[in-house]
Order: C-alpha cells, then sequence, then structure tokens
C-alpha cells in the first residue's frame, strides 16, 4: 500500500527542528543606504564544521523529477549547513527528517516553498536532493568547501518508503493554456513561469515551436542555444 507524504505550507514555525526559513515575510529589518533600502538581517546562520572551512556561494541549476515519486533516500550535510533560494521566485518542494544518526522514516516531513521563501539546512540534517517543480529552475546556494567527506546518503528498505504526490504544483506549459505564443511574450514577467521567461530572451521563434504555432525548423542547428 502506498504511504503519501503530507504536503505542508513553509512556515518558519514548522520548518524549525531542520533550519530556517529565508523570507522577508514577518522578519525583522531596518533601513539602510540613508532609507532608501530595507535590510532583512541575519535570516539564517551558515554553519562550518571546522576553522579552515570556507562559506561558499553556488548556483545549481535543476530539473524536475517524475512525480509521483518515491523517497528511497536523504541525503545529510554532516560539516556545514546548506541553504537553497529561488532565482525566479519559482516553487520547490522540500522533504527533511531530524538530524540523527539514520533518518527515521516516521518523522520525514515534507513542505512547499511559495517560491519567495528559501531555506537553510542546518547542519546534519537529512533531506531529499532538491526537487524543482520547473526545468532549468536555478538555485542560489550558500554552504560549506573545505576538506573531508560533507555528505553522507542514507537508503530506506522498502517497507520504509514513502511517496510524495507532487503533480498538483506543476504549471506545465499546455497549448493555448495562456492564448497564444505572442500574447504570452507580452504577459509581465512575474505572471510567467522559469522557462517562459527565459524563452522570451530572443528566443520568440523557439517559444512558438514550444507551444505548437511553428513547425519544426528545417535546419536545426538554427535552434540550438547559447
Amino acid at each position: 500500500m502506498m504511504k503519501l507524504l503530507n504536503v505542508e505550507p513553509l512556515t518558519k514555525e514548522a520548518f524549525t527542528p531542520f533550519g530556517q526559513v529565508i523570507e522577508t515575510e514577518g522578519s525583522d529589518h531596518f533601513p539602510i543606504n540613508n532609507g532608501s533600502t530595507q535590510r532583512f538581517h541575519k535570516l539564517a546562520t551558515v554553519e562550518l564544521g571546522r576553522d579552515a572551512d570556507d562559506a561558499i556561494i553556488s548556483i545549481f541549476r535543476a530539473d524536475t523529477l517524475s512525480y509521483p515519486l518515491e523517497i528511497k533516500m536523504l541525503e545529510r550535510h554532516p560539516q556545514g549547513s546548506q541553504a537553497f533560494i529561488p532565482m525566479e521566485r519559482q516553487q520547490f518542494l522540500i522533504v527533511v527528517a531530524p538530524p540523527e544518526s539514520e533518518p527515521d522514516p516516521s518523522k520525514i516531513r515534507a513542505f512547499i516553498s511559495n517560491g519567495r521563501q528559501g531555506i537553510n539546512y542546518g547542519k546534519g540534517v537529512w533531506h531529499h536532493p532538491i526537487l524543482a517543480l520547473e526545468n532549468g529552475s536555478d538555485y542560489l546556494i550558500v554552504d560549506r568547501s573545505g576538506e573531508g567527506n560533507n555528505c553522507d546518503e542514507h537508503f530506506f528498505n522498502a517497507d520504509e518508503i514513502f511517496t510524495l504526490d507532487g503533480r498538483q504544483y506543476f504549471k506545465p506549459i499546455k497549448r493555448g493554456q495562456h492564448g497564444s505564443a505572442l500574447h504570452r511574450m507580452a504577459q509581465p514577467p512575474s505572471t510567467l513561469g522559469t522557462h517562459d521567461r527565459w524563452y522570451r530572451m530572443d528566443r520568440c521563434l523557439l517559444l512558438l515551436r514550444l507551444v505548437g504555432e511553428q513547425p519544426e525548423p528545417q535546419e536545426p542547428s538554427r535552434w540550438t542555444l547559447r
């Protein structure tokens, strides 16, 4: 029998056992730059395992997985925290378990970010690798670089596996969903998905082809993305 994970809205209170939620809503702030800017201060803490470690900033570009998704494994970073911040306000799913010697299947929880929320996994917190809901989703990552192993993986037995049904959160591009492709090109960026915004940058013809309003090109090399 399939054991489904309940997906919870992501809140600071609910996520406290696993780290911090990075968001402006409800966070303390104060003016800087002669009042032209609000600083939302210390929304998360970077944890490093050793004095010689470095805190680094990277970008992950993630594609979606197939849903419903069986949660067959979780990983942890025993020597540092790891933050994920969506760069295009895209929603994403989060699966976590408390920082114990092994993840307890009965303590696994799932959350959905509203796209304006990032998260910072505390050191040693079990979590599933990034669960993007749009192909090509970019995330700003703040984590640790240094010597020694910093990634443990745990694989569950067959009777411990939960299923995450994330299909209700997908926003696929469908023929005619937003009218013609040219109409979609005129929409404000905030109303468009990651791919729409990407293709809109000098990719009008490619977008027309994507929604079925342009025949396949005769010269495939013309359509190579750079």
